[in-house]
């Protein structure tokens, strides 16, 4: 969670402090409540549901997500590399041009979608 918490305060977009402390706040409790290990979706959606609601709201927000039989957000190493999979061969399916582009330049691979899947929502959530 700390190594998360880093990447987001330094790399992409700076997070003042008091948020930082908020986003800390809500990514342990997902980690120590809900058992969340692994799941590089959340810090980003946490962080914008901090930007219009208090930390325990954001909090039930995502455990809501979570527990939801929908499966908004993967939970898992496993449910994150089968949504890759099915990206992937959605991707095949639709476009064997995008897909061989996608392909040939490793952007279907796990860590090609990684950055993709992360910030996938967030334009629709603000």
């Amino acid at each position: 969670t700390q190594e998360v918490l880093n990447q987001l305060i330094h790399n992409d977009y700076p997070i003042p402090e008091e948020g930082a402390k908020q986003l800390t706040l809500v990514l342990c409790a997902l980690q120590q409540v809900v058992g969340i290990e692994y799941s590089p979706t959340i810090p980003d959606i946490a962080t914008l549901l901090l930007t219009h609601m208090p930390a325990s709201y954001a909090y039930a927000t995502i455990s809501e997500m979570i527990n939801d039989t929908s499966q908004y957000i993967p939970v898992s190493q496993k449910e994150y590399y089968s949504w890759c999979k099915t990206y992937e061969f959605y991707v095949q399916k639709q476009s064997s041009a995008h897909f061989k582009v996608m392909t040939n330049c490793g952007a279907l691979k796990p860590e090609g979608l990684d950055p993709i899947f992360k910030r996938f929502f967030i334009s629709i959530l603000k």
